[in-house]
């Protein structure tokens, strides 16, 4: 769970201790235009796969909490990229992603920080994540990203901007009978910086198309 308004000086203690992963994009595939790499041309591409929280760093990086039993979901990304050279790759992108978790317990590490969740969570419940986001990435090619080889691997990195839709509610609760929310009618908006890192591989199908993997880790406050 994200944090609501808060003091300012509660500020920089909170920012330096939450942040969450998110392990996206397991399979996906790209939709490339065929690109001279002395040319300008723009490569489009489209990824499909799975998106799941995996937990929440401590300060200082020393664990990682995990309160819920959290679901897989789903995730589409659009963007939009160019060569620069043979072995590194810029570009934008455009993504939602869809994150879901039942918990038994009442114990959450959020609480204090989060004004508007009830002290005390007496039923299973369950959260529901829409976010959306923007951004620019990088990749780094270890072979040239043209070749024929059929086993191209990458690394990539980027940020940008993420917006929450969140409601977390008993399991056996109406839709909109919330205990808390982002986003939502009646609730406080959310967003924040988005930053990632990931690894993968590509393999060509045809000059103008080719097929990849990777694991990206999304980290935000």
């Amino acid at each position: 769970m994200s944090k609501n308004k808060i003091e300012l000086r509660h500020l920089k203690n909170t920012l330096s201790k939450y942040i969450f992963l998110t392990l996206s994009f397991i399979l996906f595939f790209n939709l490339i235009n065929a690109q001279d790499f002395s040319g300008s041309g723009i490569n489009f591409g489209v990824k499909l796969g799975g998106s799941r929280l995996l937990g929440e760093i401590t300060n200082g990086f020393s664990e990682i909490i995990n309160e819920f039993d959290n679901k897989s979901g789903f995730n589409i990304t659009v963007e939009l990229s160019k060569y620069i050279n043979p072995k590194w790759e810029i570009g934008i992108e455009f993504g939602n992603s869809s994150l879901f978790g039942d918990t038994y317990s009442s114990v959450f590490s959020a609480e204090g920080f989060q004004p508007g969740i009830p002290t005390e969570i007496n039923a299973p419940a369950e959260y529901t994540n829409k976010l959306s986001d923007a951004s620019f990435f990088f990749r780094y090619y270890f072979k040239d990203a043209g070749s024929e080889s059929l086993f191209i691997p990458f690394v990539s990195a980027g940020g940008g901007y993420l917006n929450y839709n969140s409601k977390f509610k008993y399991i056996e609760a109406p839709a909109e009978d919330l205990l808390f929310g982002k986003g939502t009618e009646g609730y406080t908006t959310l967003s924040t910086p988005v930053f990632m890192i990931g690894t993968g591989f590509k393999t060509p199908v045809t000059n103008h198309i080719y097929l990849a993997a990777t694991i990206e880790l999304n980290m935000v406050n």
